[in-house]
């Protein structure tokens, strides 16, 4: 019998994550272990693990490394002891049959559940029925064999915050490796959105509202991009920055002016390869 483990990695989330853990634990196929990777420091948190899930594998940073160092660690953690790891952000709902199915879907496309990656379907109207392949993946809801993991590495630290599920899908589609959703198995987002629409004369983008969020998703998009050599993929980011500029310039409202210096920083800092924690761009309540 094949071994799965949850990885969460949470942020200052106590309430949602109290929900999911009570999700995975009711699973009609058990997991081996849950691990929690906490980037809080209020304690909170560590108390809400202590009390009342005691048999989780919790990992208290004492300092937020974003999703790319808890996935890291998580992902690090998880795949030594089991067979394949399933991912989660904190903010998610999993119906109980959402492991099961996930694990019919992956043993249909391959019975030795070690080649390819597979993901639950995350909104509420599911467009097709049966595994559809897809080009990449965010990290809520994948679930992936510990022996790919071992063969492509961990994800990167150095991208903090964005673009670091998508550098690692990409990574895997190079080692060879398929990856589909699996409709029938459902991890469902609760948490609110944190971007804004921006418009200007018929012309629209939907955009992170925070600066924190901004510098790190144009940082790592554009490096991402430069690193594999994807000059379409690196002048279509350019000229959205530019689009997100223009629109951040003339909208109303307070931040515009550090909004817009965020965008500008994060693709001169992608473009110079200056990753890790930018310390003026540390997210605080916005992680």
């Amino acid at each position: 019998m094949r071994t799965v483990a949850a990885v969460i990695v949470t942020y200052d989330n106590e309430a949602m994550l109290e929900r999911l853990l009570n999700d995975l634990v009711a699973q009609t196929v058990s997991l081996h272990e849950i691990f929690v990777m906490d980037n809080s420091v209020n304690g909170r948190t560590a108390r809400l693990m202590k009390e009342r899930f005691p048999q989780v594998r919790y990992t208290g940073f004492r300092a937020n490394r974003g999703s790319a160092g808890g996935y890291h660690e998580g992902i690090r953690q998880a795949a030594g002891t089991n067979d394949l790891v399933w991912l989660f952000d904190d903010d998610v709902i999993v119906p109980p049959d959402s492991l099961e199915n996930l694990l019919k879907g992956l043993e249909r496309l391959d019975p030795n559940l070690s080649g390819c990656v597979v993901r639950s379907w995350c909104t509420g109207t599911r467009l097709f029925s049966q595994p559809r392949k897809m080009r990449g993946f965010a990290w809520r809801g994948t679930l992936i064999p510990a022996e790919i993991i071992r063969r492509v590495g961990l994800p990167r630290r150095d991208y903090f915050l964005y673009c670091d599920d998508t550098e690692y899908s990409m990574r895997i589609a190079d080692a060879g490796y398929p990856m589909y959703w699996i409709p029938d198995s459902l991890v469902l987002e609760q948490r609110q959105s944190d971007r804004q629409d921006l418009a200007l004369a018929g012309i629209h983008s939907r955009v992170y509202a925070a600066k924190e969020k901004l510098y790190y998703a144009f940082r790592n998009q554009f490096n991402l991009f430069m690193t594999k050599k994807m000059r379409c993929a690196l002048v279509r980011t350019l000229l959205y920055g530019l689009k997100v500029m223009t629109l951040i310039i003339c909208s109303g409202g307070r931040g515009k002016r550090s909004r817009l210096a965020a965008v500008m920083r994060g693709l001169m800092d992608g473009a110079q390869g200056r990753l890790g924690i930018n310390p003026f761009y540390t997210p605080g309540e916005n992680a």
